[in-house]
C-alpha cells in the first residue's frame, strides 16, 4: 500500500453505488491518504509481515456481456472493441489466478528442497502483484468505458 495505490482507489470507492455500505471504507482511505509517506511505508511493511497470504481470489465472469457479444456486430464498433478488450482481460485475470493458486498449492509440498520452495515463493508472489495490476486495468478500463458512455 503506497500514496499512489491509495488515490486511485478514492475515486474507485467515491463513484461506488452498489448495495454495500462505503462510508467505512471511504473515511479509512481518506485517514490513510493523511498520513505521511513513511507512515504509509512502515504500515505497509507491518501489514505485509503480520498477515496471512490471501489464498482465495474468485474467478472473474462476465457471462452476461461474453453471451451479449456475440451479436458484436448489432453495436458500435468502438463500443465492441472496448467490451471485447476488457473480456480479453477479465480471461488474463483468470489465468493469472490460476497459475497463483499452482504456485500456492505448491508451497504445501513438502518434497520440494529449500531452492525450490524459494523459487515457488517468489512465483506465487509475482503471480498476486500480476493479479493485482490486471484487476487495476480491468476497473481502468471499465470506467473509462463508463465515462465514454456516459458523455
Amino acid at each position: 500500500m503506497d500514496r499512489k495505490l491509495l488515490e486511485w482507489i478514492l475515486p474507485q470507492v467515491e463513484r461506488y453505488s452498489g448495495p454495500n455500505p462505503k462510508d467505512g471504507p471511504l473515511a479509512s482511505i481518506k485517514g490513510l491518504i493523511q498520513q505521511t509517506d513513511a507512515d504509509l511505508a512502515e504500515l505497509a511493511a507491518h501489514e505485509q509481515a503480520t498477515s496471512a497470504p490471501s489464498l482465495f481470489h474468485p474467478s472473474l465472469e462476465a457471462t452476461f456481456t461474453t453471451s451479449a457479444m456475440a451479436q458484436a456486430n448489432e453495436f458500435d464498433a468502438a463500443f465492441s472493441e472496448r467490451v471485447l478488450d476488457i473480456l480479453s482481460n477479465i480471461h488474463i485475470f483468470n489465468e493469472i489466478r490460476d497459475n497463483g493458486l499452482f504456485y500456492q498449492r505448491l508451497t504445501f509440498d513438502s518434497g520440494l528442497g529449500e531452492a525450490n520452495h524459494n523459487t515457488v515463493l517468489q512465483n506465487a508472489d509475482m503471480a498476486q502483484h500480476q493479479l493485482s495490476k490486471r484487476a487495476r486495468i480491468i476497473i481502468d478500463k471499465i470506467t473509462a468505458l463508463e465515462e465514454q458512455m456516459s458523455r
